[in-house]
């Protein structure tokens, strides 16, 4: 075959196989294949709900339900004396899903005695729990008396079972010796009946004890001398409703409150929502559900304020809203210790979050956190401020550094800057010495528009006090 030819053949079958791959490119090979396809997979969460039913004693009736927050069943139509007993039968039942373990609490014992008087009727009113077919207490011994029993549980039992129930009675008694010192003297109290889920049901690993450690010690309440007669006892609260306090919630030792989604607001004049100051031990706060409103006018305002505890702190938030027309979240001066996890939840302020505090470690998770600067404008920039603030020296610290060496993380955060009135609102302000920024998967809002998430876009609205405090300045952006 001849030179031009061979170059011929060469070119068609270059050609040809060009083709060739054209065609390959648009088709597809035709492996083996199969699949299995499980639809309408449902998550179902399951129900922990009890029914609380009384009757009189030795009745044979069906149980009426007992009412709730109304309608006293120990009500003041009844003349006690010494010797008299006074009761009901009770019926629990588990009428959910799921297993549980129950307990009857006396709770908010509270005796009154005439004027000079300091007799407490309290401490001569037996306390009886009994079979609720007993016909008498012959031959049937107290728990103890009333004051002995107050917020203590007088009966406990598990329901594993939709329908299972459990059927006794409770019966007072004022004692036979009791003097006549106790004349006209009263007492009153709540029945307190609370369950949670127990360990019974297993998961995917065959674990039945997953929920082992749920406790029963909380306290439902609806109004504030109840939340605040639960803080001071250091009970988990559950509140039932929504909540204006008289005054700043006050804590010195653990507070744990669930929300339910109601609110926790606070009347004009008062400052700020909760307060932790002057502890001397570790403390833990842990909010979950709940709605902090802190005040809407006034100087100085705070929604959590944690000031001068000499033992670590850790605050845990979830799910939660918080505001205050000033600081949402402070962390004042003269904390030994602060730890934060905040996660699913929404902070707003002048300043969201701003601590005077050292060595903080604070984490946002899923967060939104909204920096709102409406105050009066400032041609000598007074009023700029900004929705993240590390402070330095400051007048009152002891540390003259201030919140030197803390860590800030913000994961899948929302983080906006807003101004109404023309002065500046910054996303963050550092002011202290070895601050540490990580910011992962975050957005940024400046008056509404979103921010590029690059150092060179960001650095425009991140504030600094000095030369130094920059170059000692982390940001990690990923």
């Amino acid at each position: 075959m001849k030179d031009g030819q061979i170059k011929r053949s060469l070119a068609l079958s270059g050609l040809s196989l060009l083709m060739c791959l054209a065609l390959l490119l648009g088709t597809t090979y035709a492996w083996f294949t199969d699949s299995v396809v499980n639809n309408g997979n449902t998550i179902q969460a399951g129900s922990l709900d009890l029914e609380f039913g009384y009757r009189g004693l030795n009745e044979t009736d069906g149980y009426d339900a007992v009412p709730e927050n109304t309608g006293a069943l120990f009500g003041a139509d009844i003349s006690w004396e010494p010797g008299r007993s006074y009761g009901y039968d009770f019926r629990v039942a588990n009428s959910g899903s799921l297993a549980m373990k129950w307990e009857l609490v006396l709770a908010n014992v509270k005796a009154t005695a005439p004027e000079g008087s300091t007799a407490n009727i309290a401490d001569v009113l037996e306390v009886y729990v009994t079979d609720a077919d007993a016909a008498d207490l012959a031959g049937q011994t107290p728990v103890g008396v009333l004051s002995a029993m107050a917020d203590s549980a007088v009966k406990l039992g598990e329901l594993d079972q939709t329908g299972d129930a459990a059927e006794f009675s409770l019966v007072l008694r004022m004692k036979e010796n009791a003097s006549n010192e106790y004349q006209n003297c009263s007492v009153t109290f709540d029945l307190l009946l609370r369950a949670t889920q127990k360990p019974l049901e297993t998961d995917g690993f065959g674990n039945d004890r997953y929920d082992v450690d749920a406790p029963l010690d909380f306290l439902p309440v609806s109004d504030a001398e109840g939340l605040e007669a639960a803080v001071a006892a250091g009970k988990t609260a559950v509140l039932t409703g929504d909540i204006t306090l008289n005054e700043k919630l006050q804590a010195d030792g653990d507070v744990t409150i669930v929300g339910n989604d109601h609110a926790i607001t606070v009347p004009q004049g008062v400052d700020r929502v909760l307060d932790l100051s002057n502890t001397d031990k570790p403390v833990t706060v842990t909010l979950s559900g709940v709605d902090l409103q802190g005040p809407t006018s006034g100087t100085y305002t705070r929604g959590i304020s944690l000031y001068n505890n000499k033992q670590p702190v850790t605050l845990v938030m979830d799910g939660c809203s918080l505001s205050a027309n000033y600081y949402a979240i402070n962390l004042a001066s003269a904390n030994e210790k602060v730890d934060a996890v905040i996660r699913n939840s929404t902070i707003t302020g002048w300043c969201a979050f701003q601590t005077h505090s050292a060595n903080a470690n604070i984490t946002f998770e899923n967060c939104t956190l909204k920096g709102i600067n409406d105050k009066e404008y400032n041609a000598d920039n007074w009023n700029n401020f900004a929705t993240i603030v590390v402070n330095g020296p400051a007048e009152g610290n002891p540390d003259p550094q201030g919140a030197h060496d803390c860590t800030l993380t913000f994961k899948n955060c929302r983080i906006e800057a807003t101004q109404t009135t023309g002065n500046r609102q910054l996303l963050f302000s550092v002011r202290a010495l070895n601050t540490t920024i990580n910011a992962e998967n975050c957005t940024f809002f400046v008056d509404g528009v979103q921010i590029p998430s690059t150092p060179e876009q960001l650095a425009a609205h991140i504030g600094v006090n000095s030369q130094e405090v920059a170059d000692r300045l982390v940001v990690n952006l990923t």
